[in-house]
């Protein structure tokens, strides 16, 4: 599952995926995180080596998507993609997550502001 921990201009912090508080916390049906079957294959390819070229377009888009629909003080200053990989292990044990940063992307900061 995808958490995207965000900070914005006026100091909230938010999940920039799914516009709730950040948890990281594995959600009940990881498949309705997505809109669709699509969203949700275009996601598993951005964590391939072959689609990382994409990655920059998808963060931009995420960010002016958010910042289009939010005064200028909640603006994204910066977030992170991150990958919760859980492995499934046999006999029912209980598996490590691990948290994968996929893209981190901070403001550029404009001279004389």
């Amino acid at each position: 599952w995808y958490v995207m921990p965000a900070e914005l201009r006026d100091g909230t912090r938010l999940d920039l995926f799914s516009k709730k508080s950040v948890t990281f916390d594995k959600p009940e049906l990881v498949s309705a995180m997505f809109k669709t079957t699509r969203w949700s294959k275009y996601y598993r390819s951005l964590r391939r080596p072959k689609y990382r070229k994409l990655m920059p377009y998808y963060i931009k888009y995420m960010v002016r998507d958010w910042n289009r629909n939010h005064e200028s003080e909640e603006w994204v200053s910066e977030f992170r993609m991150v990958f919760m990989k859980e492995k499934t292990l046999p006999n029912y044990e209980v598996p490590e997550i691990e948290e994968i940063v996929l893209w981190r992307y901070k403001r550029p900061s404009r001279s004389g502001k």
